[in-house]
C-alpha cells in the first residue's frame, strides 16, 4: 500500500492514472498528447509510467496502458484528494486565526502525508 500511495503522491503520476481511468488503452504518444506534454517530455513520461507499473497501478499490454482495478483506483484517488483538501482547510483556518507557526505546521502535515510517516 505504501508504494501505491507514494506513486500517487506525484502530480504527474496522478494525472496519468486519472487519464488512463477515463481512456484505457492509450499508447505512449497518445498519453503524451492527452496530458498536454511536449514530445521532449517522452522520457519523463516513460519514467513516471514505469513508477506506476512498479507500484502495480498501471499495466502495459501490446504497447497500450491501462489502470489496474479502475473502480478501486477511483475511490483511492477520491480519498487522497479529500485528505489533501482537509489539510488545506486546516492550514487556511489556522492561518486565518493568526497561527504564527503555519509554515512549521505545513511541514508537519507534509511529513505526515509521506509514505512511512
Amino acid at each position: 500500500m505504501e508504494s501505491v500511495l507514494h506513486a500517487l503522491a506525484h502530480e504527474t503520476r496522478s494525472r496519468i492514472v486519472r487519464e488512463l481511468r477515463q481512456n484505457s488503452g492509450l499508447k505512449h504518444t497518445e498519453l503524451l498528447t492527452r496530458l498536454g506534454l511536449p514530445k521532449g517530455k517522452a522520457g519523463q513520461l516513460s519514467n513516471r509510467i514505469g513508477e506506476l507499473e512498479a507500484a502495480g497501478l498501471v499495466v502495459r499490454t501490446d504497447g497500450a496502458y491501462s489502470v489496474v482495478a479502475s473502480a478501486a483506483m477511483g475511490r483511492l484517488l477520491t480519498a487522497a484528494a479529500d485528505v489533501n483538501v482537509a489539510a488545506q482547510r486546516v492550514l487556511a483556518e489556522r492561518a486565518r486565526t493568526g497561527v504564527a507557526n503555519a509554515e512549521r505546521l505545513a511541514e508537519e502535515l507534509r511529513a505526515e502525508s509521506k509514505p512511512g510517516a
